[in-house]
């Protein structure tokens, strides 16, 4: 009874084994170091298609809050949202608020969508009422409409100017983070 116990115990870990070496074979490792998950079963054009595993950042630096300026950046994934953008300034500012407007590209001949938006507005860096706001500050603007987006389309952060900016920085604008999630 014991050798059918051991015997049983064994095809028993055996299948485990076996079950999760199949789950783990569309998982990959990428010469950069990141994961993904690989549908074998390819795109319209037959290749292998990579989704990553968690969420992908992605780094836009607009440089000029005083007036018009743009910072753009390329979507690698399919199928996501975006679902969070973070800045962090790189220059004071002293009165007025930095306003900026968030644009997902339709098409690769640079046609924007409407603006992404969430409940509150555009993204706004306040300016907290004359008494300046530092260089290192941080804010979150999360999206709740309009914020899909595809491989290859582009996603434009653009001040709407205005922003009252102290003149002894080093660096000038604000870098911002944009999380995209799988959905």
């Amino acid at each position: 009874m014991r050798k059918l116990t051991y015997l049983l115990a064994g095809l028993f870990l055996t299948a485990l084994v076996w079950h999760g070496a199949i789950a783990a074979w569309n998982i990959v490792q990428k010469d950069d170091g990141t994961t993904a998950w690989r549908n074998t079963t390819g795109d319209v054009g037959g290749a292998d298609i990579d989704h990553p595993v968690g969420s992908v950042y992605l780094n836009i630096l607009v440089s000029d809050l005083a007036t018009f300026g743009t910072g753009g950046v390329v979507s690698p994934i399919t199928r996501a949202k975006i679902t969070s953008v973070r800045s962090v300034l790189l220059q004071d500012i002293t009165t007025a608020n930095a306003v900026f407007a968030i644009f997902i590209t339709t098409d690769g001949s640079g046609t924007v969508s409407s603006e992404v938006t969430n409940t509150t507005g555009p993204m706004t860096i306040t300016a907290n009422d004359g008494s300046g706001t530092v260089m290192g500050d941080v804010d979150t603007f999360t999206p709740t409409s309009l914020n899909t987006i595809e491989q290859g389309q582009a996603i434009l952060i653009q001040s709407v100017g205005g922003a009252t900016l102290s003149s002894n920085n080093v660096t000038d604008g604000a870098m911002f983070t944009i999380t995209l999630e799988r959905y």
